[in-house]
């Protein structure tokens, strides 16, 4: 027990130590410890010696893309029911234009934009709205992270996964010359890999695979006939497979 006289406090001969003083105790040496491991690791961060980037690590690039991607749609319906829909594969080409960025600890930041066309024909009497076309235009931002495994000083093969954003514009022609379009936005994920070889001292190519998931396909369909009280939500998932032919060239050449 604690009493206080005088503003002063006064230890009862009967009470220890314990409970909330030796609480706090250790909350303080808890806090000691934490920012001495703080202090421990900022000090070798500012210390560790980073590996030098190679030119191939910092250049800039420009080439084609050729990609099919594999579609699924899906139906919800006002129940709360589902229906997935087959949709025919929508092949693609497009361009691609970025920049690398070395990081530490030998890995590098690859950041493309992207630009894709593709269409396809669908079969009217499969389909439940009547599609007889489907094309699709992309532009994306799609950085990732890439992590090279070296075989000299001139290749390499290098694994790579990320995120991007994505903005697609969708368009559908029916058996009835109708036209639907919406434009959608979305987000990703992507792994891939590739191989790389100097080609010059300030020159690359590469040959790259990447597999991009992404639902880049939403809209409610209105079609009277059929639901006339309330739209049907759609969407598409989409695994998007594509091979990369790409050129780097970097802007000047100085040993590292």
């Amino acid at each position: 027990m604690i009493c206080w006289k005088q503003g002063k406090r006064i230890q009862r001969p009967d009470e220890t130590f314990s409970g909330r003083d030796c609480t706090g105790l250790n909350k303080m040496k808890k806090r000691s410890l934490i920012r001495s491991i703080q202090f421990i690791v900022l000090i070798f961060l500012l210390s560790v010696e980073l590996p030098a980037s190679q030119v191939i690590d910092r250049m800039f690039f420009t080439g084609v893309s050729i990609s099919y991607h594999d579609r699924v749609g899906h139906l919800s319906f006002s129940d709360g029911s589902e229906q997935d829909i087959a949709r025919n594969e929508i092949p693609s080409v497009g361009l691609l234009v970025g920049k690398r960025f070395a990081l530490p600890w030998k890995l590098r930041l690859h950041v493309p934009v992207n630009l894709d066309y593709g269409s396809a024909r669908e079969e009217p009497e499969e389909s439940f709205d009547g599609v007889k076309k489907s094309s699709l235009f992309h532009f994306g931002l799609v950085p990732v992270l890439q992590l090279p495994l070296r075989l000299n000083s001139e290749s390499a093969f290098y694994l790579s996964f990320g995120s991007g954003l994505h903005l697609v514009r969708f368009t559908e022609n029916t058996i009835d010359d109708f036209m639907y379009f919406q434009t959608c936005s979305s987000v990703s994920l992507t792994g891939g890999a590739g191989f790389e070889v100097m080609t010059a001292k300030n020159r690359a190519v590469t040959v790259q695979y990447t597999l991009r998931y992404g639902k880049p396909v939403h809209y409610k369909y209105m079609k009277w006939d059929l639901f006339p009280y309330k739209g049907l939500d759609y969407k598409e998932t989409i695994f998007t497979h594509s091979i990369q032919f790409i050129v780097m060239v970097y802007k000047s050449y100085r040993p590292l």
